[in-house]
């Protein structure tokens, strides 16, 4: 986006972007080939580094093993309250919004942020807050929606994986490897090119294309705990698809003003009003790193012995 969108600089991004809004399926086909093969070797280099690192890394001692007890605990309560947040503004957007995010004003065209409209005004003169915060009502409750029905579809999947091991099991294998041979963009466009005629597009490409992923977190078998854990890393990848398609206009126009489509818009009058870019930007961030938060407590740090218990008694 930076190197691409921003600076105007030719990459292999942009001709992917191109050859699917032509529907020029050799050069689409040769951008997923090339895309793919430098994902693979990426990730071969990134796994073997990280293995490495793991290998060396010595287990801490009581002392750090305290501190990460208190840091879990401080992520668990600023990702509840954070997404409590989230839904506040998702649920109240309207109430909140000082005008109609529809609205235009025709002679408050790209102001700078006043007391009138604290974020100032778009290129239609309509109110910059009012629109980031009615991003909250289309994004948020999306978001959250698809994540629990990719991870529902997906422990689904893997309940019948378990009861017929002996039918599934060579089905669900070869599929596996090959559709998480692909990174999760690249599956979303080749779905969103097959589904794009028919109804719910984007909502169809996002759940398909983030299935692999919710199938290979909600594998291990462990508590509810980890597995809400689980998800809200899930809903990280889907916040970010969401935004990322509205952002290269690869889905429906929506009624309602999305986060990605406003990006989009602002860009060409950054440097009249930042505001027009940075809003929604900062929502965006705020709102993965809320998941991210969430995603980071471990449940299986959570004192549950009594010698837990005096470990931390002693430390206080």
């Amino acid at each position: 986006m930076l190197t691409e969108h921003v600076l105007t600089l030719p990459g292999l991004g942009s001709l992917g972007i191109t050859a699917l809004k032509r529907r020029d399926f050799p050069l689409l086909q040769g951008f997923l080939l090339c895309t793919g093969g430098l994902y693979w070797l990426l990730r071969l280099l990134v796994d073997r580094d990280t293995q490495a690192a793991s290998t060396a890394q010595a287990s801490p001692p009581p002392p750090a093993f305290l501190r990460r007890l208190t840091s879990n605990r401080q992520v668990i309560y600023s990702g509840i309250w954070g997404l409590l947040i989230l839904l506040v503004l998702a649920a109240l957007a309207a109430q909140l919004a000082p005008y109609s995010p529809t609205e235009i004003h025709s002679h408050d065209q790209l102001l700078r942020p006043g007391y009138r409209y604290l974020l100032g005004t778009d290129f239609l003169g309509r109110d910059i807050l009012s629109r980031t915060l009615s991003g909250f009502r289309s994004t948020i409750p999306r978001v959250l929606f698809l994540t629990a029905l990719t991870g529902g579809i997906a422990w689904l999947w893997l309940q019948l994986h378990r009861w017929f091991r002996g039918t599934l099991s060579p089905v669900w294998h070869s599929g596996a490897a090959l559709i998480e041979a692909f990174p999760a963009f690249l599956l979303a466009w080749m779905t969103f090119l097959i589904v794009e005629p028919f109804a719910y597009p984007l909502e169809a490409t996002l759940v398909f294309a983030c299935l692999p992923s919710a199938g290979y977190l909600l594998s291990v078998q462990a508590p509810w705990s980890h597995q809400l854990v689980h998800l809200a890393r899930l809903g990280e990848r889907i916040l970010v698809l969401d935004v990322l398609f509205f952002f290269l206009n690869l889905s429906p126009e929506s009624l309602m003003p999305t986060w990605g489509s406003d990006i989009r818009h602002g860009m060409h009058y950054g440097h009249l009003n930042m505001w027009l870019v940075l809003a929604p930007t900062l929502a965006v961030v705020w709102s993965r790193y809320i998941l991210y938060q969430l995603s980071r407590y471990d449940p299986a740090l959570v004192p549950t012995t009594a010698a837990h218990r005096t470990l931390e008694v002693d430390r206080v």
